[in-house]
Order: C-alpha cells, then sequence, then structure tokens
C-alpha cells in the first residue's frame, strides 16, 4: 500500500491505482488502502469506479469514517447528491464531533438548494473547528444567497480572521461592496483578489467592471483585458486536460501513435502542464524513444511533476 500511496503523492495516478488494486486485492481486509484507491480513482476521473470501491469500503467496515465522507465526494462526482447528503449524515449521525463531515454536507445541501439546512450544517462545522476558514466563508456564501449581505459580510471577514489570504472570501466581499454601489471599498477587495489570485479571470473581469464604473477608462481596459486573456488560458488548460485523459486511454489500449499525439495537443495547448509532458515521456519510453522520453521527463520534473 504504501507504494501506492507513493505513485500518488508523485503524480503518476495509473501507477497508484494498480498497486493498490494489488493491495486491495492481497489484503482485502484493509479498509485504509481501499479508501486511497477510490481517491486515486477520483483523481483519474473515474468517480464511478471510485463509488463501488469506497461504498464496498464502507460496507465491510461502517466504523471507517474517510471511506465514508470520500464516499460523499464521489458521490457528488457522479451527481448523486441525494445520496451524498445520506452518506454525509449518515456520518455525522456516527461522528457528532467531525467538523468536515458537517462541512460537507453543508456544501452538499448548498448544492441542493436546501439552504436551510446548509445553514445549519456550517454552523455546526463553524461550532466544531474555530480554525476552519471554509466553513465561515461557505456559510457568507449561503447568507448572501439568501438575501442575508450584511451577515455574509460577517462571515468572509471571519473567514478572513482565520485565512488573511482567501481570495475567494475577498472577492465575495468585492461583490457585495459593488452591488450596493460602494465602488471604492469594491475596487479594494477586488484588487487584493488579483493580487492573491492572479490567474483568477473572474476578478479581473470584476476588477474591470468597477473601475468602468468609476470612470477609470484605462484601468478599466487593462483589467479587461486581462481577463480576456486568462479566459482564453482556462479554456486551453481545460481543453489540455481532456487531451491528456484521452491519451491515457489511448496508451492503455497500446495505441502508442494516437497517445502521443494527444500528449503532444495538451502540450501545445498548456505547455506548463506537468502531466501532459510526463505521460508523453511515457509514451515515448514505451515506443523506444529514450532520449525524448527522457527530455520529457526532465521538463515535467521541472514543472513540479514528481515523477
Amino acid at each position: 500500500m504504501q507504494l501506492g500511496v507513493a505513485l500518488q503523492e508523485t503524480g503518476d495516478i495509473d501507477g497508484a491505482i494498480a498497486s493498490l488494486e494489488r493491495a486491495t486485492t492481497l489484503d482485502p481486509a484493509r479498509p485504509d488502502a481501499a479508501n486511497s484507491l477510490g481517491l486515486a480513482l477520483m483523481q483519474r476521473g473515474e468517480a464511478q469506479r471510485a463509488v463501488v470501491t469506497l461504498r464496498r469500503t464502507v460496507e465491510q467496515h461502517p466504523e471507517f469514517g474517510s471511506a465514508r465522507l470520500n464516499l460523499g465526494t464521489a458521490l457528488l462526482q457522479t451527481g448523486a447528491i441525494d445520496e451524498a447528503i445520506a452518506e454525509y449524515r449518515e456520518l455525522t449521525r456516527r461522528e457528532p464531533e467531525n467538523a468536515e463531515a458537517f462541512y460537507d454536507l453543508g456544501l452538499a445541501l448548498k448544492q441542493h438548494d436546501e439552504f436551510d439546512a446548509a445553514e445549519a450544517a456550517l454552523r455546526s462545522a463553524l461550532r466544531l473547528d474555530p480554525k476552519m476558514p471554509e466553513a465561515p466563508y461557505t456559510l457568507g456564501v449561503v447568507l448572501w444567497q439568501t438575501g442575508r449581505a450584511d451577515e455574509a459580510i460577517a462571515m468572509f471577514r471571519d473567514a478572513l480572521s482565520r485565512r488573511a489570504e482567501y481570495a475567494d472570501a475577498h472577492y465575495m466581499l468585492g461583490t457585495i461592496f459593488k452591488q450596493r454601489g460602494d465602488l471604492e471599498s469594491a475596487l479594494v477587495e477586488f484588487r487584493e483578489t488579483t493580487r492573491l489570485n492572479p490567474s483568477s479571470a473572474e476578478a479581473f473581469r470584476s476588477l474591470g467592471q468597477t473601475l468602468a464604473a468609476s470612470h477609470d477608462a484605462a484601468g478599466a481596459s487593462a483589467a479587461l483585458a486581462e481577463a480576456d486573456r486568462l479566459t482564453r488560458i482556462k479554456a486551453d488548460s481545460q481543453a489540455a486536460v481532456f487531451a491528456i485523459n484521452a491519451g491515457v486511454e489511448r496508451l492503455r489500449r497500446n495505441d502508442i501513435a494516437a497517445a502521443i499525439a494527444r500528449f503532444r495537443e495538451a502540450i501545445r495547448l498548456a505547455p506548463d502542464n506537468p502531466q501532459a509532458h510526463y505521460q508523453l515521456s511515457l509514451a515515448l519510453r514505451r515506443r523506444g524513444a529514450l532520449a525524448d522520453a527522457n527530455a520529457e521527463l526532465e521538463t515535467a520534473r521541472r514543472l513540479g511533476c514528481r515523477c
């Protein structure tokens, strides 16, 4: 199991899954191995397989809270929100001091538009873990969505007291101030958001719109241009992920030429994506192009891949 977890941490998800599958076959009684396998399957985008693995683990080890928590996450990824909520409710019943379980329950209920129940769950998470910044932030979003802006502001400021550089909390404060016509305060929050998260197209767009409303045409033009540039980058990054996944599937079918083409397309779309270079190195190695494979592996490592 240790090998599978180590491979997972380095980004070799395929290797991690293979190792963890062997571990669960050799020792089916180990819930931690099955739980890690479920997480790895989710990382590879196989949420349905993760549900099967984690549900079996929960049925065999109902006391193993981590597997139930992750089962809820996998169910959410498949769109089975009702089932996810049921798992989170059961976990909070079994572990009434588990702040993360209440937080995930609140998040799922929010997605289901059950705002009163979401608020109650998030307030429980807030009470149980005074250091968790996500609980007041998400509660703030719920309060804002239900027309309680003043209470929402207090929650976003609470989140910032727990994590000073919480870009999303600054963004939500800016959004509320902009809606209220307090453009000066909104600009402060949007500028801080772009400082903390310079890849956020939404923050630059809101900043540009607020600058335009403040009659700063030059500043607005620059911010909106940056928003457009970041939007294109985001679209290319998403397309690159699809290309990588397609390449991995081709490689699994031993269609090496098609896999290489997909990985090269991913690199064209997102040159700094380490997984694209790493997967290309694996495909080139299988083709026998060792020098090119080593070059791609080196690039992947330079970009942060622990592989």
